[in-house]
């Protein structure tokens, strides 16, 4: 372990995926999804994490081994370890024995599947400045009520999850923490330490009672890629094209199709003249000749499509456009 970083950042890369499948078919991990044509989303954490200075842990699991080939490349600011199945934050009490020996006085958490621009050394400082226990990365209100947190003007956090607090602003909780690495290790080895089934969450709340929690607000984009859908509008989001495509290694487009708003994932094929938008497209799809595809829901429900509830459709190796 590296004596001389100011933090760690332990990134939580073990998960499955479910609600992105078929893009996680294959033993594909979730993190290595790719987000515009040239990054993958543990990219984003990672390079924060080195633009920081800090050293990365990175917990896999599910597709470990596509995990390991991917951040092994080249890549000596990180370490990847493997957990013994699907933990969640049981894997900090499984790696307890490395938390222990690091030197570092901080520990941030943070999932692989979110995209963000994050400066950890400004969180840090924030952290640092006002003595936290633990601090929580958050962003301006959304519809989502199970992240809700109403926050003080110094920053400490009033409710987390309850309800509102008066003269509290109310801001959302995105799941990226930094903790004082010694209480964490202390909570872990008194309270966890028989029991890999816990949430972090629990921790948290405590310390929000304590008056110990803070909140950083981040103004910046943020993203949580966990559903087809937010995956889908994060990648046209980010695309240059005029046509607000994106293609993610070599694909083929016949000159007389015409393809709009599409995410293509690599080795794709469309033939002459096709009609798509809206779609997702996975590896090594064809698509044949004079197919319409995103204009009739009942047409594509028939040739078994898959629609999302924002109505994108994924198309994957068992669809049939014939």
């Amino acid at each position: 372990m590296n004596s001389e970083v100011e933090a760690i950042n332990y990134i939580m890369a073990g998960g499955e995926g479910r609600r992105l499948y078929p893009l996680t078919a294959g033993n594909k991990p979730k993190s290595l999804l790719p987000i515009g044509e040239s990054m993958r989303c543990i990219d984003f954490t990672l390079d924060s994490t080195e633009k920081s200075g800090f050293l990365s842990i990175i917990a896999g699991y599910y597709g470990f081994a596509h995990l390991q080939e991917y951040v092994c490349k080249d890549n000596d600011h990180s370490i990847l370890i493997k957990d013994s199945k699907l933990l969640g934050f049981g894997s900090l009490i499984e790696h307890l024995g490395i938390l222990c020996q690091a030197t570092t006085k901080n520990i941030f958490i943070t999932p692989a599947d979110h995209v963000h621009f994050l400066d950890y050394q400004k969180m840090l400082a924030f952290h640092t400045g006002n003595q936290a226990k633990a601090t929580i990365v958050a962003i301006k209100p959304t519809d989502d009520p199970n992240h809700r947190m109403w926050v003080e003007k110094s920053g400490n956090i009033s409710s987390y999850q309850g309800k509102p607090v008066e003269h509290a602003q109310q801001l959302h909780a995105t799941g990226i923490y930094c903790f004082d690495i010694d209480f964490l290790i202390g909570v872990l080895k008194q309270r966890y330490i028989t029991d890999k089934h816990f949430d972090i969450t629990d921790v948290f709340r405590g310390l929000v009672k304590d008056k110990t929690a803070f909140a950083y607000l981040y103004n910046g984009h943020w993203r949580d890629i966990g559903t087809l859908d937010r995956y889908y509008e994060e990648n046209i989001r980010i695309s240059h094209r005029e046509d607000r495509n994106v293609f993610v290694g070599n694909n083929y487009v016949a000159d007389s199709a015409s393809v709009a708003n599409c995410v293509f994932l690599g080795k794709v094929s469309v033939g002459k003249n096709c009609h798509l938008k809206k779609a997702i497209l996975t590896e090594e799809v064809e698509i044949p000749a004079r197919v319409r595809l995103g204009f009739d829901r009942y047409e594509d429900e028939k040739r078994n499509i898959m629609i999302t509830p924002k109505g994108i459709r994924v198309v994957s190796g068992g669809s049939s456009l014939l």
